[in-house]
């Protein structure tokens, strides 16, 4: 059954009007309420901060139940915002200013030179908790294991450098690996 929304003029199905104690149907689409309700709290910040407040306080179930359900329903965003939030509790960083990081890094790994999947590490210095730029998810941990020590990552280097397998053992095939200028079997 289709019914006349008051504000807009437009013929709507019923379960575009929300539905009222009294068992009636509002005056106005649910999109006109939102819109209205918008306005005004856009027009009136510090009464409509006063009236969410003492809502949320006198509705601590109902509110549960609503945001569990907006969580479910959009998965994607509510990720991102826990993310964000994340970033700005754990960093100190917008997302406007992550993004542009990763914009000056070209969207890539600033050490491996790879886009990763999902998003890229804030890397910072542990003892000074400076923001060293975005890491890749291999990359991140990987200066970790080497306790963010530039001798230990230069003596990785060394040790990769000087360290070379010139084949591979498999199924009891011996491999040869070169070490300096000796060959061991």
């Amino acid at each position: 059954m289709n019914r006349l929304c008051s504000r807009c003029g437009d013929h709507k199905p019923s379960d575009k009007f929300a539905s009222l104690k009294s068992g009636h149907f509002a005056a106005e689409c649910k999109q006109c309420s939102n819109a209205r309700t918008k306005a005004w709290a856009m027009a009136h910040p510090e009464r409509s901060l006063a009236r969410t407040t003492e809502w949320r306080k006198a509705n601590p179930v109902r509110r549960k139940q609503i945001l569990e359900k907006w969580r479910k329903a959009n998965p994607g965003k509510w990720k991102m915002i826990v993310w964000a939030n994340n970033l700005k509790r754990q960093h100190g960083l917008s997302l406007q200013q992550y993004n542009s990081m990763l914009s000056k890094q070209g969207g890539v790994c600033a050490i491996c030179g790879k886009s990763d999947k999902t998003m890229l590490a804030v890397d910072h210095d542990h003892s000074t908790n400076r923001i060293r730029g975005l890491l890749c998810t291999r990359c991140n941990p990987g200066l970790g294991f080497f306790g963010d020590s530039k001798d230990n990552l230069v003596s990785a280097v060394r040790y990769l450098h000087d360290n070379r397998w010139t084949s591979r053992e498999h199924d009891g095939v011996t491999a040869t690996l070169q070490i300096g200028s000796e060959v061991a079997k």
